[in-house]
């Protein structure tokens, strides 16, 4: 009985193996061409407490190479806590960067 228990997890072990597998080759790697830098802009107006959830998750696509960009936060009215939570994110990480509207505008 021991030896099916032990099967049966080794063989669920691996099936979960082979489908997370199958998931990384189905997410296509973003490329960009030889004179060309790739930016994904997060423009917020207001609050947005999922600011982190959105920004990890981008820093996990580009740190596994599916996308290689940087990461721009941009506020466009952002309130007061969203503003501190997108500045201590744009201070702990190299790829994220953080700029006001008019800032943008300016380029």
């Amino acid at each position: 009985m021991l030896t099916e228990i032990t099967l049966s997890m080794l063989v669920s072990a691996l099936i979960i193996v082979g489908i997370w597998l199958l998931r990384g080759m189905l997410l296509t790697p973003v490329t960009y061409g030889e004179h060309q830098k790739m930016t994904v802009e997060l423009r917020i107006d207001g609050s947005s407490p999922e600011l982190e959830n959105t920004v990890s998750g981008l820093i996990w696509l580009v740190d596994n190479g599916t996308l290689i960009a940087n990461i721009m936060i941009i506020d466009d009215g952002m309130d007061e806590d969203t503003r501190l939570e997108a500045e201590i994110l744009a201070k702990t990480n190299e790829r994220v960067s953080f700029k006001e509207w008019r800032q943008v505008t300016d380029i």
